[in-house]
């Protein structure tokens, strides 16, 4: 059964599956993958491995070729979570219901088709735990625990979620300490074993392998900043600290876990299951019932503390953090709902045989959610991130340079250039920073490929590699694309300027208002800029600029394509804003475009925490 399980899940997920790059960091690690780099920190070399593999498949794209793997590991999770119920339960019904549970919760069944990395974890940990209930209910059998020792180790290679496996981990080797104790030394080596994954970012950053995030240094260094993700503002080790500290905040995160099991378990009956069934393990097995219930806990109450402490969270960290960091939390809880389902069929079982064949129908009752999820979660036909980055890259006059900011934009084109092979002629730099440590990344570029050094530097290639025949690019990072830059064929200067990041004199430049161009006032604010950074360089301004500014503009919006917009079915927070704010802002002004038809593809359809109440409200959403 668990085949045919597998293959059902399987083809279901396929035929949801996208067939190019998706918003969040799906080009940024189809890129790194295709190319055994190194995406972000901390650095997923197991994931990429992986993805790696499977671009040598002989059909689709190879953004296609690399979706396959979610498919794949969610699949491979629900028949886990079928086999971890059964072996508890005997009961092949209440194991499909937990397995049906998952399968068509919200942030599982998204997760399970896009490009991450997050049903590999949680297939990981569902791994741990089939092995663990093996070991609980057939006594010490050191196998099971050398397995999980090495499991746990290679799972630092792809998320670091599934470390905190170590506690209830800790729990069995307690439970079974004076045979476990005798093999500590081989636990350690497995666990080693497994950890020795990393060593493929310390080696592929030495040899200069591509990566958004690059960083030079020793092996401590690198192990710090990258594999501990200490480069960014709270490094995994600061993240964990964070759950002792102020103590208060768990209200609001169990304020906001309860919303986030509402999405995803809309069918009320599911809770009382849930509740029945940690009743019931316990009443079976109270070292089983401590593993499940532990890991429950530390994938719920501990990781939200990490996660979404904050009352009055936004639609933004509803999005990146509840839809894709509780997987392991929604599949114990349907594991403790396969448990209770049984629980339940076992005491009505020798009372009312109407009532009994009753709750026979929930498992089926659940697959009403199918619908549902068709409507929000087709992401085959969700090309909008893709051809939101050709049409950007696609206006750029020839043999400009593009200064770029923001993770959907940059890995967008990110995969472009790197494996698209689009526009050639044009260099994209990005540029970020971390407080006092510059992030440079010169990438992208046919010249300059994988250059990374100071503002200085990059602006000295700039100056010194720029054609003076061809236009500069005025850059300003803004929500419209059309203020992104500026066609400046008469502005005798080469000036980039970022929010985050100033090539230049950023004394003068800081504060410069961001500038637009649809009016005679942000045309004389567009002056006024100009004449703040004189300092900088004395620019020349022609009188034809402003004179064929918005023809210039008007020119390039024909290049739009906003079909995308209009045919997609994707519930998806980054398509939604990359649609309403772009294509609406851009195109309607001067285009007959279907303004409500185009708002009606794209707004969050679940209304209770996935709600953008700035869109809604913007756009008018709470009338329809």
């Amino acid at each position: 059964m668990s085949l045919s399980l597998f293959t059902l899940f399987f083809l279901v997920y396929l035929f949801f599956a996208p067939i190019t790059i998706i918003s969040g960091d799906s080009g940024e690690l189809v890129t790194t993958s295709a190319l055994l780099g190194i995406p972000h920190p901390s650095g997923y070399p197991l994931y990429t491995i992986i993805s790696k593999i499977f671009t040598f498949l002989p059909f689709g794209s190879i953004p296609f070729r690399i979706a396959i793997i979610s498919p794949l590991f969610s699949s491979l999770s629900l028949v886990t979570l079928f086999n971890i119920v059964y072996r508890i339960t005997k009961s092949r019904y209440s194991s499909l219901f937990a397995s049906l549970s998952l399968f068509l919760s919200y942030s599982f069944f998204s997760q399970s088709l896009v490009h991450k990395f997050y049903t590999l974890n949680l297939s990981i940990i569902l791994l741990i735990i089939l092995l663990s209930t093996y070991l609980l209910q057939d006594g010490y059998k050191k196998k099971y625990l050398f397995l999980n020792a090495f499991i746990l180790g290679i799972s630092s290679g792809n998320h670091h979620t599934a470390f905190f496996m170590a506690l209830p981990l800790l729990l069995l080797l307690l439970f079974y300490f004076k045979e476990a104790i005798k093999d500590i030394i081989f636990h350690l080596l497995f666990f080693l074993s497994g950890i020795s994954i990393n060593i493929y970012i310390f080696i592929r950053l030495k040899m200069g392998a591509i990566t958004i995030f690059p960083i030079k240094g020793d092996l401590f260094d690198i192990i710090k900043l990258y594999i501990l993700r200490g480069a960014y503002d709270s490094s995994s080790i600061e993240a964990v600290k964070s759950s002792l500290i102020d103590l208060s905040s768990y209200q609001n995160v169990l304020i906001n876990l309860l919303k986030v099991i509402q999405v995803n378990y809309p069918l009320y009956f599911t809770y009382l299951f849930g509740i029945l069934g940690i009743y019931f393990i316990f009443k079976l097995s109270n070292k089983l019932g401590l593993f499940l219930l532990s890991s429950f806990i530390l994938y719920s109450l501990f990781l939200g503390k990490i996660t979404m402490p904050q009352d009055n969270l936004e639609i933004k960290d509803y999005y990146i953090a509840a839809h894709q960091y509780f997987l392991p939390m929604f599949a114990i809880f349907s594991i403790f709902i396969g448990l209770g389902y049984n629980y339940t069929l076992i005491k009505l079982k020798n009372r009312s045989q109407l009532i009994y064949k009753t709750f026979f129908l929930f498992p089926i009752f659940t697959l009403i959610l199918f619908p549902i999820r068709f409507k929000d979660n087709l992401w085959s036909n969700n090309t909008v991130l893709y051809q939101f980055g050709v049409d950007t890259i696609f206006t750029k006059p020839i043999n400009s340079i593009y200064l770029i900011s923001g993770d959907n934009p940059v890995f967008t084109s990110f995969y472009l250039k790197k494996i698209g092979n689009f526009r050639k002629d044009i260099s994209i730099f990005v540029i970020a920073s971390k407080g006092s440590y510059p992030i440079e990344c010169c990438i992208m570029d046919k010249q300059f490929d994988n250059i990374y050094m100071s503002n200085d530097k990059i602006h000295n290639i700039l100056t010194e590699n720029y054609d003076k025949h061809f236009p500069s690019i005025f850059s300003f990072i803004t929500s419209n694309i059309f203020h992104n830059f500026f066609y400046l064929p008469y502005f005798n200067g080469k000036l980039m300027i970022n929010n985050d990041s100033i090539i230049g004199n950023t004394d003068i430049i800081q504060n410069t208002p961001l500038i637009e161009t649809e009016s005679d006032t942000d045309k004389d604010s567009l002056l006024d800029s100009i004449n703040q950074i004189s300092q900088y360089k004395k620019p020349i301004i022609d009188s034809l600029l402003l004179k064929n500014m918005n023809n210039i503009i008007n020119e390039f919006r024909d290049y739009f394509n906003y079909l995308p917009c209009i045919s997609h079915s994707t519930d998806d927070y980054f398509t939604t804003r990359i649609c309403l704010e772009n294509y609406i802002n851009d195109l309607l002004p001067d285009n007959n475009i279907n303004m409500e038809k185009l708002i009606n593809y794209n707004y969050i359809f679940m209304d209770y925490v996935y709600n953008d109440k700035y869109l809604r409200d913007k756009y008018k959403l709470n009338e329809k």
